[in-house]
């Protein structure tokens, strides 16, 4: 006879009850122990899905903290580095005051104004890496020629500086450092007596220094604007572009400044005209 399976299940139950009874609840029990364990494995992932979130926040917030920080020490190192060159700056112009009567010759000027002001600037007058004394600036035709200092940067030299005894008035001595300018790869001049420094350029032809100074300053007689242009010069602030494009500003409103100063104390007859339509009304003549 053929025995279906639902006896034979039958039949064991009725056999092995108790046994099998024990086997069911085992295995209702083990089914529940995955379930609270798949359960407890979904809570974790949620968990750790709640604290890499968390943790992404927190970073987001220290991060904004941490460029805020930066920022505002750059700042702060920025304003101490400029009070520091500032107190140098006042020093050495102090220094010039109390001495310059026994500064007799463009040497003693050199060693007792000039260099003290390179070495304010950052660079190292007695590392020839950084500043070399004495660099020939040969021309094409004349041999021989040398510049007082040149400042170096990456073997090359960016600026060239003429100096001259204190008492001697500069407006002679620009056509020399010209010379040198075209000799060299530098790209700014500065001609000096320890005292007057002016700054020379490129702006209107490469390579041919121009005429005027972009720049004149008086150590003794220094602005914070002026303390501001001369900040970038320094070796860890220097940079050509910047100063260029600072340059090519400076000329036009000393440009401008002077202009003004001409028409208030020669007055051109277009500005004559132009202020005295704003207070007569009347046809205007050369009586009035």
């Amino acid at each position: 006879d053929i025995i279906n399976v639902g006896t034979i299940v039958g039949m064991l139950r009725l056999t092995f009850g108790d046994q099998y009874s024990e086997i069911e609840a085992m295995r209702r029990q083990k089914d529940e122990q995955i379930e609270n364990r798949s359960k407890q494995v979904d809570n974790i992932l949620e968990m750790q899905r709640e604290l890499i979130s968390d943790i992404r926040e927190q970073g987001k917030r220290n991060g904004m903290l941490i460029d805020k920080l930066l920022k505002y020490t750059t700042i702060l190192i920025s304003k101490t580095t400029i009070m520091d060159f500032k107190d140098t700056l006042h020093n050495l112009a102090n220094r010039i005051d109390a001495s310059k009567d026994s500064i007799q010759t463009e040497e003693a000027t050199k060693n007792a104004f000039i260099m003290p002001f390179i070495q304010s600037l950052g660079y190292d007058v007695f590392n020839p890496t950084e500043v070399i004394p004495e660099m020939n600036c040969d021309l094409i035709k004349k041999k021989g020629e040398k510049i007082d200092y040149a400042i170096i940067k990456e073997g090359e030299p960016i600026m060239l500086i003429e100096c001259k005894a204190w008492k001697e008035s500069l407006d002679l001595h620009s056509t020399q450092l010209q010379k040198y300018f075209v000799a060299s790869k530098a790209k700014f001049g500065i001609l000096t007596n320890g005292i007057i420094y002016r700054f020379y350029t490129d702006l209107v032809k490469t390579n041919i220094m121009d005429d005027v100074p972009f720049l004149e300053v008086d150590i003794c007689n220094l602005t914070s604007s002026q303390i501001e242009e001369l900040e970038k010069f320094q070796k860890p602030n220097f940079d050509v572009d910047s100063i260029l494009c600072s340059a090519s500003e400076l000329k036009y409103i000393s440009g401008i400044k002077n202009a003004i100063k001409n028409e208030f104390s020669n007055p051109s007859q277009e500005l004559i005209k132009l202020l005295s339509k704003k207070v007569y009304d009347g046809t205007m003549t050369a009586k009035v």
